[in-house]
């Protein structure tokens, strides 16, 4: 449920179209099909493995450290992130 929110989210952000993802791979080739240069979709493809690793993380500390999941700070991991 949080991932797909996360993947909303970030569709907006980037203005492309919804991305709904049924596996790993999914994730791997999205960017291939979104239109656009080759940059927009280099940074895509960035944006999605900055995404997986913070969804990664908060998994993490939620089972390990008993922390809630919180969208809206996967997010601005996510933004704050992508701009490094």
């Amino acid at each position: 449920m949080v991932a797909s929110v996360i993947w909303q989210k970030i569709s907006l952000w980037c203005r492309i179209s919804p991305i709904f993802v049924f596996s790993f791979k999914d994730l791997l080739v999205i960017h291939k099909y979104i239109p656009g240069n080759k940059t927009k979709k280099k940074v895509i493809q960035s944006i999605i493995v900055v995404a997986c690793w913070c969804l990664w993380k908060a998994r993490n500390e939620m089972i390990f450290s008993n922390r809630p999941v919180k969208v809206e700070k996967i997010m601005g991991e996510v933004m704050a992130y992508s701009f490094l």
